[in-house]
């Protein structure tokens, strides 16, 4: 078999590294009170109904997906692209898991930069 160049391999590592890594982040992994850039929304399909996932950037700037807490899959199609169209024009939203209440739910905001 021919040598692979180093870029083929360094590409190779970089694919099997996130194919190999969990899919999602529970929002309860989260840093409390930290915010997460929000780099994508979309709407999914689960056995559990629909959901909206998150795509956050985390402190060292790697891609977290997260699943949104179930009541948030009441945002509607538009403005879940309102947000995606927010984030394309630098209007960046910013994603905090406040705590867990007293019920389990999880406390959660959407907040922008002044």
């Amino acid at each position: 078999m021919a040598e692979i160049p180093n870029a083929g391999q360094n590409l190779a590592a970089a694919f099997n590294s996130i194919a190999s890594a969990p899919e999602f982040t529970s929002v309860r992994e989260l840093t409390p009170g930290a915010r997460y850039e929000v780099r994508n929304m979309c709407r999914i399909t689960t056995k559990h109904g629909s959901k909206i996932k998150a795509e956050l950037k985390d402190v060292g700037g790697e891609s977290l997906f997260v699943v949104l807490p179930s009541r948030l899959a009441r945002l509607t199609d538009a403005q879940i692209e309102g947000i995606n169209d927010l984030v394309c024009s630098g209007h960046i939203p910013w994603f905090v898991f406040k705590s867990v209440t007293e019920s389990g739910a999880y406390d959660v905001a959407l907040v922008f930069d002044e």
